[in-house]
C-alpha cells in the first residue's frame, strides 16, 4: 500500500452521469491507471514537526519545543509528544516562543507574505530596510546557509 497525493487525483477527475438513472446525479470519477501514476507521499512528512532546543541551564539535555519535554538525547523523534525533530533552521519560530537575536536578519511573516527583516529590540520593533518598520508580525525563520560555490 501507497500513500498519494488525493489533491493531485481530483485534478484529474471527470464529471460522470449516468443517462439511464439521472436520479443518481453527478460525481467525480477517475480512471485507475491515473491513481498509479499519482505521486507517492511520504507518511513521515505527515507526522507533525517540532525541533530541539539547547538546555538554557548549560547542560548537554535538550528540550522540544512542542511539549517542552526534557531528553538527555536529541532523538529524531520526540519521547514524550512524538513529534518528528527538524532543524531549527528549517521551521518557522513564533514571536511568542521567541525572538531572533539583535540586528539578525531572518524571513520574518506577516499577514501571509514574507518579509527580509530583524527584530529592533531597542525599540521593540521589527524592521526592514525594504518596508521600514513592520507590524503584526506572527513568525520568523533564520536565513538559509548560502551555497558552496566552487570555482
Amino acid at each position: 500500500m501507497r500513500l498519494i497525493d488525493a489533491d493531485e487525483l481530483k485534478k484529474r477527475a471527470v464529471k460522470v452521469c449516468f443517462p439511464n438513472a439521472p436520479e443518481c446525479g453527478e460525481f467525480d470519477a477517475v480512471v485507475i491507471y491515473e491513481i498509479d501514476i499519482m505521486p507517492t507521499i511520504d507518511p513521515e512528512s505527515l507526522r507533525p514537526t517540532a525541533h530541539w532546543i539547547s538546555d538554557s541551564a548549560g547542560s548537554t539535555n535538550v528540550v522540544c519545543s512542542a511539549c517542552n519535554a526534557i531528553s538527555f538525547a536529541a532523538y529524531n523523534f520526540c519521547p514524550e509528544c512524538g513529534k518528528r525533530m527538524v532543524s531549527a533552521d528549517d521551521c518557522w519560530i513564533s514571536v511568542k516562543y521567541r525572538l531572533p537575536k539583535q540586528q539578525t536578519e531572518v524571513l520574518a511573516f506577516r499577514r501571509g507574505i514574507m518579509y527580509l527583516a530583524w527584530y529592533d529590540n531597542e525599540i521593540g520593533r521589527w524592521a526592514s530596510n525594504e518596508w521600514g518598520l513592520l507590524d503584526a508580525v506572527t513568525h520568523w525563520m533564520p536565513l538559509p546557509k548560502p551555497p558552496e560555490v566552487t570555482q
